[in-house]
């Protein structure tokens, strides 16, 4: 009687390349972030820079459980000096499962530059494809600079087509104080010359909380960059949220600069009847800080307030100063529906107009009004 062994030997033979190309044991290392923030940022000031702690997951494909594990993480200055070295906590992951891991020693970065956070898992047991075992990540830290695009031209904003007044912007975390004092947009070269435009600051239940003048775009500005300083700048407490948007409008279009895709519910376009709709990609809207007290006496030139703000009949324009400047109310289509010289306090009654957004300016400082 013939054995089936030589059938057995042959089949193995035949089929044994196959039998290799699945890794019954391997554990990724699938992503690392900054443990503190929701979004990513390609470039952030020095004052966020400051008490990061750091996060990895990590997903075991294989069949069998991995224990021992634990994420090195190693940053890396722009001098290329190794800077911070620590490990995460020991975990073991079980077959088919996913998992993470903190490292919890805080790091403080102590100067701009470029960083980059190495991350390495290991284990007890080998590791079938140890190249999946590493993720580098760079971070881009500055002295005032805040930005969540990544600097790469995918197109403009033309699809929101023309319109009287709209805003776009992103949304910004804060991991520590700081002092938003002025932001900047990438103006689009097809954007036309003469577009009004301002910035202003919403805090997260999108209460405005500030403003910039009006600026005029001007063909020099196409192409380029363009940054308007904050009437009152914004003191930001820790783990605050704030929505930084720049506004146009009147018949001139601006239209900003788009880069990479925007995580869910992050980047905004708001329409000339204030709706406010989330966009798939991020605008070139950055915001600059200023950690030093200097930011605030520098922009505390005498101001005016407004209130009650919103009002159904009369506003109430307070001003600090007794010179004699021009008052215009404006609506969303840049047309003016009142105009005066003014040198002191002043109650204007506002109860023939319709209710919409206006945009009130005295002195060359807009703010926005909304009449009930």
């Amino acid at each position: 009687m013939k054995t089936l062994e030589p059938i057995i030997f042959l089949l193995a033979i035949i089929f044994g390349c196959t039998c290799k190309t699945y890794s019954a044991n391997d554990l990724v290392l699938t992503d690392a972030k900054l443990q503190s923030y929701d979004l990513t940022y390609q470039r952030m000031p020095l004052s966020q820079g400051q008490g990061l702690t750091f996060k990895a997951y990590c997903s075991n494909v294989g069949s069998f459980d991995h224990t021992g594990v634990y994420v090195n993480l190693k940053i890396i200055n722009s001098f290329s000096d190794t800077i911070y070295n620590n490990n995460s906590a020991t975990i073991s992951v079980l077959n088919n499962s996913t998992d993470s891991v903190e490292i919890n020693t805080p790091f403080n970065a102590s100067d701009p530059g470029r960083y980059t956070f190495l991350y390495t898992m290991y284990q007890d047991s080998i590791d079938d494809n140890p190249s999946n075992n590493i993720v580098s990540i760079k971070q881009d830290i500055m002295e005032h600079l805040f930005q969540r695009d990544d600097g790469n031209y995918t197109g403009n904003n033309s699809w929101m087509g023309s319109s009287s007044y709209s805003e776009t912007g992103n949304l910004y975390e804060f991991l520590s104080p700081c002092i938003i004092t002025s932001a900047s947009v990438v103006i689009d070269a097809n954007t036309d010359p003469g577009a009004l435009i301002f910035f202003s600051i919403y805090d997260y239940s999108l209460n405005i909380v500030g403003m910039t003048a009006d600026y005029i775009v001007t063909a020099d500005d196409l192409g380029d960059t363009v940054t308007l300083s904050f009437v009152d700048p914004v003191v930001v407490s820790s783990l605050e949220y704030y929505t930084i948007n720049v506004c146009n409008y009147g018949s001139s279009l601006l239209l900003t600069q788009m880069a990479q895709a925007a995580p869910d519910l992050t980047s905004f376009f708001v329409d000339d009847m204030l709706n406010w709709y989330f966009i798939t990609t991020v605008p070139m809207v950055r915001i600059n800080t200023d950690e030093s007290q200097n930011a605030l006496i520098e922009f505390k030139a005498p101001q005016w307030t407004l209130y009650p703000n919103p009002s159904s009949s009369e506003i109430h324009i307070v001003k600090s100063s007794p010179d004699a400047e021009r008052l215009e109310i404006r609506n969303l289509l840049g047309e003016v529906v009142h105009n005066e010289t003014i040198f002191n306090s002043k109650s204007i009654n506002i109860a023939h107009l319709r209710s919409a957004t206006y945009l009130v300016t005295v002195g060359g400082q807009t703010r926005k009004l909304v009449k009930q």
